[in-house]
């Protein structure tokens, strides 16, 4: 006869014989906590965080310049306002890293990344400004600037955690 209690004494028998006991010296274990950032580390990594976000923007805008620049005649009306509207985020995150540089503790570690970032918008914006509507030559240029976000979200993501480095935010 089939006693449901015996089965599962059967299963809880088995499985604690199939079950491995693990042990760890409590002597290895070294738990480490590091300290809450600063009020001035935490507005820096916010403020590198919004200049990524700005990138995304960066990428999405460009891909509309793509699209814009896909139709088999290029509205130039519709290309001057993407030209434009691109323009204008580089210009802003340009903006958002150069406050980002100027609350910057001394000798925190995401300065020099933030320089490179620096430099990265300089070359951004001249391209951006140098767009023509002409799919021949922004095609390429916009593939490069698509590139060129990419890699300024990849150095920001790291800014914000050289910025954050030591320390909780």
């Amino acid at each position: 006869m089939y006693n449901p209690t015996n089965l599962l004494t059967t299963i809880t028998i088995l499985l604690s014989l199939l079950t491995p006991t693990l042990s760890i010296p409590t002597n290895s274990l070294s738990l480490t906590t590091r300290a809450a950032c600063s009020a001035d580390v935490e507005a820096l990594v916010s403020g590198i965080n919004k200049n990524i976000d700005v990138q995304k923007q960066e990428q999405s805008q460009a891909t509309v310049i793509t699209n814009v620049l896909a139709a088999s005649t290029v509205d130039a009306n519709d290309f001057k306002s993407a030209k434009s509207k691109l323009v204008d985020i580089v210009n802003s995150g340009a903006k958002i890293r150069a406050n980002n540089q100027k609350i910057a503790p001394a000798n925190n570690a995401a300065i020099a990344g933030l320089g490179k970032v620096q430099m990265a918008q300089a070359t951004e914006l001249k391209m951006a400004q140098a767009l023509t509507g002409k799919p021949e030559t922004d095609n390429p240029n916009l593939k490069t600037l698509q590139s060129m976000f990419a890699g300024g979200i990849k150095q920001n993501q790291q800014n914000a955690k050289d910025a954050a480095k030591g320390c909780t935010v």
